[in-house]
């Protein structure tokens, strides 16, 4: 008992080893036995979650399922049986709760109450211990010890259940998350140098009970230590690094193969209260501790927004038991219980209890969303602007399972400006895609192993493309978004009137500006009366402008204007999406509510060949319900598809049904070549409409330091220009228009304006306009670059979204140019034939 409480207690590799050498067995290789009885497993166990907070994900997923499978054998019921329960949420239900898991509302931790969701949280615990950082010094990466009073293991099971790799000990259970017997040493690579994790832990006394006759240890405590063995450059000896963990007993008759040390002891203090890590004396359970965890997140208090406390809840969306973290690290403050503690009950429920100070007012929004026969929900989140940044990362998309991420899309997709085209949103949106629902081949498809990526397969892409048409089509989104760019941008376009006339005489100087800028275009105010104040896709949503009072059972869900049992036809481009709006009287959560929620199907019910459900995703917002379909790949010109859309309540006894013939026609293709100009149109005092006139150029907003669009864009001293790309309504055509932020206060800027005899206000305006035209010319070539490669399907868009983006270019190369910028503009204005000859004669003297 000693040695584990040493071990326990230590917080850095040099501790761990100095304890195991003064018992000498640290350097006897003979006492170690292979991770999961393989040879070269470090290949295996190394080559899991890319991410340490992600592998330390799957050892507090693997708690759960603990927790879940110790309940369920408590109940008398084989886990593996057709009595278990089905899912996560039933097991819970069943279990936790002591309800019917029929409802819809149950298994989920929103609806518990704050005081339950706590008191469970201290059956799974999780202590940062260890070094932290000071003034002046950096920390060692800290210790992560997690704990749960679960099943637990005895000395004997040990090497079959957490020490194994591809046991199948949950195969065949239907209710955990964890299959594949090895997410638990994915964490093993990310501990410090030497790869050392502890374990202790005992069998549950009732489980006991029935096991001990075939197993002698089953009341002991079992402890052993983890570790990465370099490989030697002796031959015979493996060539690669390979995990072992510490088995001394029987190893003199079975070197590297003996069992690992049991002790008899009542209680162990294995688990945190408030800031003391090891105060509370438990009886059975698992404690795993990892030494000098390397995590990604910022290792200050790890409660903080920064902390590990925010990431694992953006891993663990729905986490399906709630989880108590402690930060036992000596931070100062108040000695109470909210100072060094706090429950885990994932991302939805933390989002749901600060709704109001966190969310735009209206969201989240539910959408049901069908690609193929594959069925998901999908949840919008829209912050209040500057709010994201506690909770989200660089996370745009994520996937989720059991309520747990299994992959992410970054937040560069809403930047994409055809897609999506949700800019000025990226830094503020989440969509939660929960693919519970999928069948297992589905999901193996879309999700890798690690469960922390997505795959490149065909289905990845597919459900990409459908959640881009619904972020696109979105008019909740469509309309945030150009009320924080109508915020933006149009105060500042009076002001920047001699902006347009500055640049209009350069270009007209110069014949290959002519060529780039000048094609005879004109891009309308943005803003302007008839230029598009609505959505970007021309269909301005009206919430906010009218009072809509939802039912919760509904009495109509149909086609406006169509009458009962009435066929709606109508006809619909070939490779074009198909928009089809019903009216209803149900409230707006009707199909993402806890309890007696809607569903939804569309089905095929004739067709003159067989073919795959369309793709499809529906948005329900006061009273309307837009439903956005793809056509099936295989349905061509002259086809007429008969579909039925059916939508289901749980009260109302016959559901609601509309049917739908498609008459699927050959897309049109719109003449090419030059358009005639519209007649100029004139109006104020100068006899122009100043709406249509004057060169396509972008409104510039200059940004000082620490004004809101300073903090709200990540200004520093050396951000020379940022862009933003919008799409906007012109005319009934979506365009792209690109809005400048220059820095006034760039650091170079400044430093001419100190030493320069010039009027600082033209070195400011030279600045500006020489930032503008290096962005304007970056946009050129992007759009050039675009068009060249236009036949380029989606999937290479979709494998090349970590890609640096046009903006991030721009962001980047004006930073950089921006110490030379205004020495260029000044010293080579200067240049004359005189120079030109005395260059010529240097020349020639070479």
């Amino acid at each position: 008992m000693k040695l584990a409480l040493d071990l326990l207690h230590a917080d850095s590799e040099a501790e761990v080893v100095a304890i195991l050498r003064q018992a000498d067995i640290w350097e006897d290789s003979n006492l170690w036995r292979l991770y999961g009885d393989k040879e070269g497993n470090f290949a295996q166990a190394g080559n899991q979650q890319s991410l340490p907070e992600a592998a330390l994900v799957e050892k507090i997923v693997n708690c759960c399922d603990s927790r879940l499978m110790c309940a369920c054998q408590l109940a008398g019921i084989d886990p593996e049986s057709d009595d278990a329960p089905n899912s996560v949420r039933d097991a819970v239900a069943r279990f936790f709760e002591k309800s019917h898991s029929d409802t819809e509302e149950a298994g989920t931790l929103a609806n518990w109450p704050k005081a339950e969701r706590i008191e469970e949280s201290r059956n799974i615990t999780i202590a940062a211990t260890g070094d932290r950082p000071t003034q002046g010094r950096r920390a060692r990466r800290m210790c992560i010890t997690i704990t749960d009073q679960a099943e637990g293991q005895s000395p004997s099971r040990l090497p079959k259940t957490i020490l194994s790799l591809n046991e199948k000990n949950k195969q065949r259970i239907r209710f955990v998350q964890g299959k594949f017997n090895m997410g638990g040493s994915g964490a093993l690579r990310f501990c410090g140098n030497l790869g050392l994790q502890l374990v202790i832990s005992r069998r549950h006394p009732d489980l006991a009970n029935s096991e001990r006759s075939r197993d002698g240890t089953v009341d002991l405590w079992a402890v052993t230590v983890v570790r990465r063995e370099e490989p030697s450059n002796k031959s015979g000896d493996p060539i690669h690094s390979e995990f072992t963990y510490l088995a001394p007993v029987g190893a003199e008759l079975r070197p590297r193969g003996g069992e690992v040390f049991g002790f008899e002891a009542d209680t162990l203090p294995l688990m945190p209260e408030q800031d003391d890590a090891y105060k509370r004396e438990v009886s059975w359970g698992t404690a795993i501790k990892l030494f000098e965890y390397d995590t990604t997140v910022g290792q200050s208090n790890v409660l903080l927004k920064d902390g590990l406390l925010y990431a694992v809840e953006r891993l663990l969306p729905e986490i399906a038991l709630p989880v108590r973290m402690h930060e036992c690290r000596g931070y100062g403050g108040q000695r109470e219980r909210s100072s060094f503690e706090t429950s885990i009950a994932g991302l939805v429920v933390r989002l749901e209890d600060g709704k109001g100070d966190n969310l735009e007012p209206g969201f989240p929004k539910s959408v049901e969303l069908q690609v193929g026969r594959m069925h998901m929900k999908a949840r919008l989140y829209a912050f209040r602007e500057d709010r994201a940044q506690t909770y989200l990362h660089d996370e745009g998309v994520i996937f989720t399972t059991n309520g747990q991420a299994h992959g992410y899309l970054p937040k560069s997709i809403f930047t994409r400006p055809k897609a999506v085209g949700l800019p000025r949103l990226k830094d503020s949106l989440l969509v939660l895609v929960d693919c519970s629902s999928l069948a297992t081949i589905q999901r193996e498809d879309l999700f890798m192993s690690s469960r922390d990526r997505l795959s490149k397969k065909p289905i990845r892409y597919e459900i990409e493309e459908e959640i881009e048409q619904l972020l696109r089509t979105n008019p909740d989104l469509r309309r945030l978004q150009q009320e924080r760019r109508q915020r933006d941008v149009e105060s500042r376009l009076i002001e920047e009137k001699p902006l347009e006339k500055v640049l209009g005489r350069i270009f007209t100087a110069s014949p290959t500006l002519q060529a780039l800028f000048l094609k005879g275009q004109r891009l309308a105010r943005p803003f302007a009366e008839g230029g598009g104040h609505g959505s970007g896709n021309g269909t301005g949503s009206q919430i906010g402008h009218r009072e809509f009072r939802g039912k919760r059972h509904p009495t109509y869900f149909r086609i406006p204007g169509l009458s009962l049992g009435q066929v709606f036809t109508r006809n619909c481009e070939n490779a074009r999406r198909c928009r089809i709006e019903f009216e209803t009287d149900a409230e707006n959560g009707y199909f993402d509510r806890t309890s007696d929620r809607g569903h939804f199907e569309l089905e095929i019910i004739d067709a003159p060949r067989l073919m795959e459900p369309p793709s499809f995703s529906l948005t329900l917002e006061d009273g309307e319900a837009f439903l956005n379909m793809a056509l099936p790949s295989d349905a061509g010109v002259g086809d007429t598809l008969v579909l039925q859309a059916t939508v289901r309540d749980p009260i109302v006894l016959d559901p609601f049904v509309t049917v739908v013939r498609l008459n699927i026609k050959a897309k049109q293709v719109h003449p090419s070549g030059p358009r005639r100009p519209r007649p100029q149109k004139h109006q104020g005092g100068d006899g122009q409409d100043q709406s249509r006139q004057g060169i396509e150029l972008p409104p510039v907003i200059p940004v000082r330091e620490h004004d809101e669009h300073w903090t709200k864009y990540r200004f520093d001293s050396q951000t020379a220009c940022h862009v933003i790309s919008d799409p906007v309504v012109v005319d009934g055509k979506t365009r792209v228009s690109h809005t400048f932020y220059i820095n006034i206060d760039n650091a170079s800027l400044k430093t001419e304006m100190k030493y320069t005899k010039q009027d600082v206000r033209l070195l400011e305006a030279k600045f500006k306009y020489g930032n503008v035209l290096l962005g304007l010319a970056i946009l050129h070539d992007s759009e050039a670059a675009e068009s060249r490669h236009s036949s380029a399907n989606q999937r290479n868009l979709s494998e090349n979204s970590d890609k640096e983006s046009t903006e991030d270019t721009i962001r980047r190369v004006t930073a950089a140019v921006a110490p030379v910028l205004l020495p260029i503009i000044d010293q080579l204005s200067g240049l004359d034939d005189e120079h030109l000859e005395e260059f010529s004669a240097a020349g020639e003297d070479v």
